[in-house]
């Protein structure tokens, strides 16, 4: 399928969406947070070569162009091995729907899908973000194989959120 196009402008654009659903998923995010944030994956976006002018620094207006349907695409069918197709088919379907749900309901405007009652959504975001943070730390950041790890020591552990970081 290729890149999905993470180091352009409109994915930092898309990104500024899930703060919406940290708030429903229970994370004690405050709007000064939500700000921070924003800085941080502006300057992000600067370290991959993206000039500042070219990156929202407040919520931006979203367009679903081809490269944002690409990566949907690629959320609902990630690159998976051959004999691992049916549980991703299963399982990876309903987790893909949930985040798909938990966008604002501009993001759902634009791709033209139907999503689940915003009380369901967030009923579900924190069922599922109770469950995984059950999962001890070690384990949960080496699925898929070790991926998040290498993102992770990218910027360094300064940058890995936790509510205790808040008032950094």
């Amino acid at each position: 399928m290729g890149d999905p196009g993470l180091s352009t402008p409109n994915s930092v654009t898309w990104r500024m969406h899930g703060d919406p659903m940290m708030w429903g998923a229970g994370f004690p995010l405050t709007h000064a947070h939500a700000d921070r944030c924003v800085d941080e994956h502006r300057l992000g976006a600067r370290l991959v070569g993206l000039g500042l002018e070219a990156v929202p620094g407040s919520r931006a207006e979203p367009v679903a162009g081809p490269g944002a349907r690409v990566v949907d695409e690629f959320l609902l069918r990630p690159t998976t091995h051959p004999l691992l197709i049916p549980a991703r088919e299963v399982l990876w379907r309903r987790v893909a729907h949930l985040a798909y749900a938990a966008l604002p309901p501009c993001a759902h405007e634009l791709y033209g899908r139907p999503a689940l009652a915003p009380a369901v959504v967030t009923r579900r975001l924190r069922a599922t973000g109770g469950l995984l943070r059950g999962v001890p730390a070690r384990p949960r950041r080496q699925l898929p194989p070790k991926h998040v790890l290498r993102a992770m020591a990218r910027p360094g552990p300064d940058a890995r959120p936790a509510p205790y970081k808040r008032g950094r």
